[in-house]
């Protein structure tokens, strides 16, 4: 279930140096344009102020890389966190809808990840003891639900 989020920065730049170039045509920037004679003194000004410019956007760049990098690393601990669990995890929408499974939750009931995903929690718990108001109560308060509750493999069998 694991996926390869490695996102390459090397397209998007192309893509917006062309999307800048294209704005630059649309401006008519040119500093060859007889109009435009600039002294020595403001080319080397003009110049200077480029090249911090562009530090400015190395700098930017690298931190983006390493913010993706941090991302990645989260991303990676937290599947291990949520799916690697000795314990069932389920992620529910306010519809009781099963947004996500870990590992032992599944095997828990029986069935993949992808069956699971999108069946209501309440087909799978034994009669009587699903307390709505516990769960609706959690997901109001943005809380865990902890309760302990008797679930029913696919084949019907209670677990």
């Amino acid at each position: 279930m694991q996926t390869n989020n490695k996102i390459s920065l090397k397209k998007p730049i192309k893509y917006l140096r062309k999307e800048a170039e294209k704005i630059a045509k649309k401006k008519e920037i040119s500093l060859f344009n007889p109009s435009n004679v600039m002294s020595e003194k403001k080319v080397q000004k003009l110049l200077h102020e480029l090249q911090v410019h562009q530090i400015e956007l190395e700098m930017q760049n690298d931190e983006l890389l390493l913010t993706q990098e941090q991302l990645q690393n989260s991303q990676k601990r937290y599947f291990n966190l949520y799916n690697m669990a000795p314990i069932g995890y389920f992620t529910l929408n306010e519809e009781n809808l099963i947004l996500e499974a870990n590992n032992a939750a599944s095997d828990m009931l029986g069935l993949n990840h992808r069956v699971l995903t999108q069946k209501l929690i309440t087909d799978f718990i034994v009669n009587n003891e699903y307390d709505s108001s516990s769960v609706e109560t959690a997901a109001q308060s943005n809380i865990r639900c902890g309760h302990r509750t008797r679930f029913v493999k696919y084949a019907g069998q209670p677990n």
